[in-house]
């Protein structure tokens, strides 16, 4: 009950054990709620700070929320300099940062060229694999 807590940075911890040993005997997510479980009580928790975040999977998810268009003066757009700041934490996924530069070269700074210089330059099929490759999709 961590989110009852407000301790957003050891419910993100324990997500991501669940969801990386689901043959464990203390498995016991319901992934029929995960996706809104993981939204309400982590992303929209008022004690969430993306700063906090040290699992590649919920910094991936905090980083894609955060290129998204400002609607309003609340939204923050994830700076490059921001991103690149975080390559240490995807030493274990490098793909999946290269993923999330590529993302926000394409959707935030407006350079498909430029994106696709961080995506693998093999055959049409060699994007399916590398989305394969990346632990949780």
């Amino acid at each position: 009950m961590f989110w009852l807590s407000g301790n957003t940075e050891l419910l993100t911890s324990e997500l991501a054990w669940q969801i990386n040993h689901p043959e464990s005997k203390y498995y016991n997510l319901e992934l029929d709620n995960l996706a809104f479980e993981m939204d309400r009580h982590v992303f929209q928790s008022r004690s969430f700070n993306p700063k906090n975040l040290k699992d590649p999977f919920f910094l991936a998810i905090s980083d894609l929320m955060q290129m998204r268009q400002a609607t309003s003066a609340e939204d923050k757009v994830l700076s490059w300099s921001e991103l690149n700041n975080q390559k240490t934490l995807f030493k274990s996924q490098p793909e999946l940062f290269q993923y999330l530069q590529a993302n926000h070269l394409f959707f935030v700074q407006n350079k498909p060229a430029e994106a696709l210089k961080y995506l693998p330059e093999h055959s049409s099929n060699s994007i399916n694999s590398y989305f394969n490759s990346v632990k949780y999709c």
